[in-house]
């Protein structure tokens, strides 16, 4: 789902009976160029989201954690260029416990990267 925001933050809505019926919850803090994002669970209480984190460009793209689906911690720059450049159209897969990103570099390629888990002691978790 993708819904415009004016104020350059990223909207969220909520369902509770599968999808059927949903409610929009206040926006997340995280800044954005009003650009599509990426998010998944992989374990009870760990939220990844793959997002362009600035305001006017999509120049740098960032991979942030989340317990709660609220406040979110930046993990680790996936790339970043000039202001000009643009990275984009994320994507994430879980994988045998490594997650795979990919997206768009100046919608002309698609690069991708592999972040292995950490060990099990912590979860498991990028």
């Amino acid at each position: 789902m993708r819904d415009e925001r004016a104020n350059g933050k990223i909207g969220v809505a909520h369902t509770a009976d599968g999808g059927q019926h949903w409610r929009d919850l206040p926006d997340l803090a995280l800044d954005n160029p009003d650009a599509a994002v990426a998010g998944m669970g992989v374990a009870p209480g760990a939220l990844l989201l793959a997002h362009n984190s600035s305001l006017g460009s999509r120049a740098t793209l960032d991979l942030s954690q989340s317990a709660d689906g609220r406040q979110w911690a930046r993990v680790q720059t996936l790339a970043t260029g000039a202001p000009l450049d643009e990275f984009s159209y994320p994507a994430m897969a879980w994988v045998d416990g490594d997650l795979w990103v990919s997206y768009t570099v100046d919608r002309q390629r698609i690069a991708w990267q592999r972040l292995a888990s950490k060990p099990a002691r912590t979860g498991g978790q990028p």
